[in-house]
């Protein structure tokens, strides 16, 4: 199953930067509300505007959200990963924490 990048949370993106090693930007992306359908907009200089300054990180991020984009984000194979697993779990539980709603990325 897959689901289209603008279709995506902000809990759900900040999922996707765990598998590309970026997730030193999830208070970032949640501080500036970055969810899949702005996140499709983000150019390098938004980037640089909310706080990315690594070139290459920036570099990695547009990458990402660019194969997302062509691709979908495909939850089932994501899923399969113990390290995604694992990061999914811990977000239920911080959302459940802040008494925030949780929109499962993993579907069946």
């Amino acid at each position: 199953m897959s689901r289209a990048l603008d279709s995506l949370s902000v809990d759900e993106v900040v999922l996707l930067l765990h598998p590309i090693g970026l997730q030193k930007y999830e208070g970032i992306f949640r501080e500036h509300s970055i969810n899949g359908n702005s996140g499709l907009e983000l150019a390098d200089e938004d980037l640089v505007e909310i706080g990315v300054t690594s070139k290459y990180h920036r570099k990695r991020l547009l990458n990402g959200f660019a194969k997302y984009r062509e691709n979908g984000v495909s939850h089932l194979a994501a899923y399969k990963d113990p390290k995604l697993r694992r990061c999914v779990s811990d977000h239920k539980q911080a959302a459940s924490e802040r008494g925030a709603g949780w929109t499962a990325l993993m579907t069946a």
